[in-house]
């Protein structure tokens, strides 16, 4: 197989001096081709949005639950605790000693300490549950400020 002669200078000029016609349509048509290529599609959106409502469904589940098992822990905590107690005071006659007294206060520091141990418990979740809505809340809003995420954003929840 033989190689092909090289270009001459002349050539090379001709080539240089032709005037290069751009096919405007079709070369907006070809970039318009290729932007939506890359463009989210609605069933991309709507997965996206789908899964994260799930995530915040699931993390608020969640947190119901240790709610839920933090109140219980609490409560069974304070009924032994009340039980334990209320069978040393039994056993004396009121407040005649110091003694006594300083049981009940214990019960009593006792009971204080495990209800702020509980309501701080109970408080972390809620800020972590208020935490996660604003996310979303914000999400939402950015899909909403964007042309495409808007009217993909109103034609799904607007039918």
């Amino acid at each position: 197989m033989q190689r092909p002669a090289p270009a001459t200078a002349d050539q090379l000029e001709a080539a240089h001096q032709r005037p290069t016609n751009l096919d405007a349509e079709k070369f907006a048509a070809f970039a318009v081709k290729a932007i939506e290529s890359e463009l989210p599609t609605p069933q991309g959106i709507k997965a996206a949005v789908d899964a994260g409502v799930n995530t915040i469904a699931q993390a608020g589940v969640a947190n119901a639950e240790l709610i839920k098992q933090a109140g219980s822990n609490a409560v069974s905590q304070i009924e032994w605790a009340a039980r334990s107690k209320a069978n040393v005071l039994a056993s004396q006659i009121g407040l005649s000693s110091w003694q006594s007294a300083a049981l009940i206060f214990a019960g009593f520091l006792l009971l204080v300490v495990g209800a702020m141990l509980a309501n701080q418990q109970r408080e972390a979740a809620l800020a972590q549950a208020r935490i996660e809505t604003q996310a979303v809340r914000e999400f939402t809003d950015w899909v909403k400020s964007q042309p495409e995420g808007k009217r993909l954003y109103e034609r799904y929840y607007h039918r």
